[in-house]
């Protein structure tokens, strides 16, 4: 497994859904949808049971932050 570092403005970057894609505003639903899915497998919390508790925390905070902006 690969390990993953948060930035501390990584708040920030998800308050345009389209930027937490990192998509265009022109992207179509179906790319959306893809996008929306891999990211939501990396973040998932059962992908970090073995991660230290910091990033194990953050991998669910954005998660949260993702699913209900």
């Amino acid at each position: 497994m690969s390990q993953t570092f948060f930035k501390p403005d990584w708040s920030q970057l998800l308050a345009d859904p389209y930027a937490a894609l990192g998509l265009s505003v022109t992207a179509d639903d179906r790319r959306v949808l893809k996008r929306y899915r891999t990211i939501a497998r990396l973040l998932h919390p059962d992908t970090y049971i073995n991660a230290a508790p910091d990033t194990r925390g953050q991998a669910s905070q954005i998660f949260a932050r993702l699913i209900n902006p």
